[in-house]
């Protein structure tokens, strides 16, 4: 158990600490992002929507960017989400799913996470808060040989940027 885990308030000073050795090489936690090869994965959703994959390029590696599409209290400090769909061809590596975008101090809870396809994977100790529409981040083991994309959207970029392609 971490130090931001046991006094979540932390959080607000210090980010979550990373397993390196499941995230490529060059990848650095902020408060409220995680930066791959200079590459904020909040403004790769900024930019691409959401699910959005990144590959290193520097160092084997893939993440993945979704969205939450649902997330709900299921009993006593355990919790269950669900989240856009998985590309295809990476294993997610759900302990290390992280919360971008924005801080929280809430206290973590046992969370299952669902696909959409009706699998699910956990218990992931997340922030008892995270809630429909926040955007996480998970490293991703690939397939020998599979050709992925840098990103991919499954929905238009966000109206702010729609407002500065059409002004």
């Amino acid at each position: 158990m971490t130090l931001t885990a046991i006094l979540p308030t932390l959080r607000a000073s210090i980010p979550d600490p990373l397993d390196k050795a499941l995230w490529p090489a060059n990848t650095i936690a902020t408060l409220t992002d995680v930066v791959i090869d200079d590459v904020s994965m909040c403004h790769l959703v900024e930019l691409s929507g959401t699910p959005a994959i990144y590959r290193s390029r520097t160092s084997p590696g893939v993440v993945v960017v979704m969205r939450v599409l649902d997330a709900a209290t299921t009993g006593h400090r355990t919790r269950s989400l669900s989240v856009d769909p998985m590309i295809e061809g990476v294993a997610p590596v759900w302990s290390e799913l992280r919360l971008i975008g924005r801080v929280s101090t809430a206290r973590v809870e046992a969370t299952t996470v669902w696909e959409l396809s009706g699998r699910r994977s956990g218990p992931v100790m997340l922030p008892a808060d995270i809630s429909t529409g926040d955007i996480v981040v998970v490293p991703c083991a690939v397939d020998a040989g599979e050709d992925l994309p840098r990103h991919r959207s499954s929905e238009p970029v966000d109206s702010a940027m729609e407002d500065r392609v059409a002004g």
